[in-house]
């Protein structure tokens, strides 16, 4: 079973590339179906980067290759953040089997992606042992980043 929580971080970065994706193809890119493969591309190249990258840190700071045990959770962590994207391209699958308009699955997809990170940021808040109102304050900063992404978007539309 994969631990969200455990591994927020990863889910936090692919999130975040995936919003400025579809905050980027909205109003340029009209074709659901073309979205779907920016938005799945972004996600996938991040996670391989960062997966290579990881592996590779293990091998400078370690002096040796990773071991097994390395491998599967640097792969668990991996599927956490292509998971945890999974939520707000599944907007543009709405578009692309007709059930929503393409500015309406834009919308809900980047909206989706500020709800998960308002989520993540307040339990990472209260694992730090912060109080519920601490952990309130914590996630509307940290959130800041998606709102700031939407809001940077409806700005320039």
């Amino acid at each position: 079973m994969l631990d969200f929580a455990r591994h927020a971080d990863r889910a936090i970065y692919v999130l975040i590339a995936v919003m400025a994706v579809t905050v980027a193809l909205e109003g340029v890119e009209d074709r659901p179906g073309k979205a779907i493969a920016y938005a799945i591309g972004t996600a996938l190249a991040l996670t391989l980067a960062e997966l290579f990258a990881d592996r590779v840190g293990i091998s400078i700071r370690s002096r040796r290759p990773a071991t097994e045990d390395e491998i599967r959770h640097e792969y668990r962590e991996a599927l956490t953040g292509l998971v945890v994207v999974a939520l707000p391209i599944s907007m543009l699958l709405l578009a692309a089997l007709g059930v929503v308009a393409i500015d309406t699955a834009y919308v809900l997809a980047q909206w989706v992606g500020f709800v998960i990170l308002a989520i993540y940021s307040y339990v990472a808040s209260r694992a730090g042992g912060g109080s519920r109102l601490q952990a309130l304050v914590g996630a509307a900063a940290l959130t800041a980043i998606g709102g700031a992404l939407i809001g940077f978007n409806a700005l320039i539309k």
